[in-house]
């Protein structure tokens, strides 16, 4: 098996992982310089310690942690996780155990598993994407149906360019950068739709349901939306720390992380087009750059655009990296600050390169690249208080995609295979969880 994603719980003391298996592994980040326990291949003291495994009673979707999350404050100590066709469940990190649960009912009672949670920043409400809704749970109510939800097309029969349609696939959440009080939820889909939505602090009124299924007006706007142009569907979403209206904007099947100012979105939504976002398109990141001797790198990119598998990017706490990996083991960083010598190392949010067009802007450069497995690297997490980062790597490969599968008596513990009786077997090249020291 391989792991998908990896994210440091808020303190950093601790370190959450989603494995192909669905399950989900809790590592402590221990100071010991045990090489034995060690899961870094540099000298680094650090090491990760594995204390819990957590089984998804069905294929896992999405998780994340509660943002106050402290091991020495036993309430706080808990993530949620979403899988298929069961309620949404908070999970108590020292134990696993259930702390409660959030369901998602529909029409004939079936539990709907929500594709992307999230907490939001006061950690009082719990976010839940699923097919074309977004409910919003109080996590001192737990229960059946004891959200209110927000459906992004109020009627089945309703048409126009302003509704955004498709399932939900990603959903971030911050505060206004207006200081109005409110908030904006980002909300993409496998469509390749983002939306942005501004919900509380006087905000328009919305048609949202409430946990008896009735329709209610709550304060909830529409003020932005489009569709991407390349790509298929947007994997993840996520709101620079300092600076909240830059959105950075990652789809399956693309090479690259789009940088949007949201100051500069045309302010009459539509789905259909990707012109309401061109005025604000302030940066692109390559994970795989074009510019290789012989076209390596080109064909890297190449296979980049290729792959269905979601390859998660991470941005530090205070805003300054970007990182990401891309399916040929190469982690690059990006810096973020306008402190860069050239152009390509500008700031994410400079005003004049909010009105260029996508086709005049060119990727920014990268600040460091190195290669880190001889697999896809799925995800990529700074950790927030030391320069440390971790890596998941591995991917389903078949035979005919270059993994040789001619001896199948091979001893490389770090190729998997696995499939049922008379189906092609699918094999996890150089899949694992490492830990790197950036301090030097």
């Amino acid at each position: 098996e391989f792991w998908r994603r990896a994210r440091w719980s808020p303190d950093g003391s601790h370190l959450l992982a989603q494995t192909e298996s669905h399950h989900l592994d809790l590592f402590k980040l221990s100071s010991s310089s045990d090489s034995d326990a060690a899961a870094s291949s540099s000298s680094s003291p650090h090491s990760l310690r594995h204390i819990l495994r957590l089984p998804s009673p069905t294929p896992l979707l999405d998780y994340t942690w509660y943002p106050f999350a402290h091991p020495s404050h036993p309430a706080t100590w808990c993530f949620a996780y979403s899988a298929r066709d069961v309620p949404l469940r908070l999970v108590d990190a020292y134990t696993g155990a259930t702390r409660a649960t959030y369901g998602i009912q529909d029409h004939v009672e079936r539990f709907i598993g929500p594709q992307a949670v999230a907490f939001t920043l006061d950690g009082m409400s719990l976010l839940a994407g699923h097919g074309g809704s977004i409910s919003i749970f109080d996590v001192t109510r737990p229960g059946v149906n004891t959200c209110t939800t927000l459906r992004l097309v109020p009627m089945k029969r309703a048409v126009g360019a302003e509704l955004q349609r498709g399932l939900v696939s990603a959903l971030t959440i911050v505060p206004h950068y207006d200081g109005s009080g409110s908030e904006l939820i980002a909300v993409a889909t496998f469509s390749g739709t983002v939306g942005i939505y501004q919900r509380g602090g006087g905000a328009p009124p919305g048609l949202w349901v409430d946990s008896a299924r009735q329709p209610t007006v709550s304060s909830s706007l529409c003020i932005a939306g489009w569709k991407e142009g390349e790509g298929a569907g947007v994997m993840q979403l996520a709101f620079h720390p300092t600076t909240p209206y830059l959105l950075f904007v990652a789809l399956r099947k693309s090479g690259s992380i789009k940088c949007f100012d949201l100051r500069y979105l045309s302010p009459a939504p539509d789905f259909t087009s990707s012109e309401p976002a061109d005025a604000a398109l302030v940066a692109i990141y390559d994970r795989e750059g074009v510019e290789g001797p012989d076209g390596e790198d080109e064909d890297d990119y190449e296979w980049t655009r290729a792959t269905s598998q979601r390859l998660f990017f991470h941005i530090d706490w205070a805003g300054r990296w970007l990182c990401a990996g891309s399916t040929t083991g190469r982690v690059s960083v990006w810096s973020l600050t306008a402190s860069g010598d050239d152009e390509g190392n500008q700031g994410a949010g400079q005003h004049a390169a909010s009105r260029r067009s996508q086709a005049q802007l060119r990727p920014r450069a990268r600040r460091a690249s190195w290669k880190l497995a001889g697999d896809a690297i799925a995800s990529v997490s700074l950790h927030p208080l030391l320069p440390l980062v971790v890596a998941a790597s591995g991917s389903r490969r078949w035979p005919d995609e270059g993994i040789e599968d001619e001896d199948h008596s091979s001893s490389d513990e770090s190729a998997k295979r696995t499939g049922t009786a008379g189906a092609p077997r699918w094999l996890a090249h150089d899949a694992g969880l490492s830990l790197w020291d950036i301090s030097e």
